[in-house]
């Protein structure tokens, strides 16, 4: 009698193993909507330094462009405008390239580069900060309405720059698609 009181009837074997069972696929459920959760995470993150990092070359041209028509338009309506535009393309290219590098909750990018996306901003800044300087030269001039003012030294910088600056932004972003 005591050799049957030891021994679990089928039946309650069958409902330990059926809550054992039961247990493993919902453990199994929840790390799978752990790893979900993580990936998606590390997707939307990704697509907003590649959304980024893809308006600052846009930007980059856009600056250049502005800089341009500035130069060559001799209708002030046209120039104002155009130096509304530079004015809202350079802060842009600033608080993004700011974001880029050391992160920006507001744009949603990370402040946790690689070393390799760290060195390659690194080696594309002196670009980046000609162009900035000589796009903020340029307003200066613009705004002092001196009409001897020569814009020419302001735009061959932009462009000279710019043109060094894309190719660099263009490796960075396809640096940070695998170091996000």
């Amino acid at each position: 009698m005591s050799k049957k009181l030891r021994q679990p009837s089928p039946t309650n074997r069958l409902t330990v193993l059926y809550i054992a069972g039961l247990s493993v696929i919902a453990g199994l459920f929840i790390f799978e909507q752990f790893l979900v959760e993580r990936s998606l995470k590390y997707q939307f993150t990704s697509s907003r330094v590649i959304n980024i990092a893809g308006r600052q070359r846009m930007l980059s041209q856009k600056l250049s462009k502005a800089a341009l028509a500035i130069q060559s338009s001799s209708n002030s309506k046209v120039r104002k405008q155009r130096q509304q535009e530079l004015e809202n393309v350079v802060q842009l290219f600033q608080t993004s390239h700011e974001g880029l590098q050391k992160g920006d909750s507001d744009l949603g990018l990370p402040s946790n580069n690689s070393p390799t996306v760290k060195q390659m901003f690194a080696e594309m800044d002196e670009y980046y900060q000609a162009i900035v300087k000589a796009a903020r030269g340029l307003l200066v001039i613009i705004n002092s309405q001196s009409p001897q003012a020569n814009t020419s030294p302001f735009v061959e910088t932009i462009l000279k720059n710019e043109a060094l600056f894309l190719p660099r932004m263009n490796h960075i972003m396809s640096g940070s698609i695998v170091c996000v």
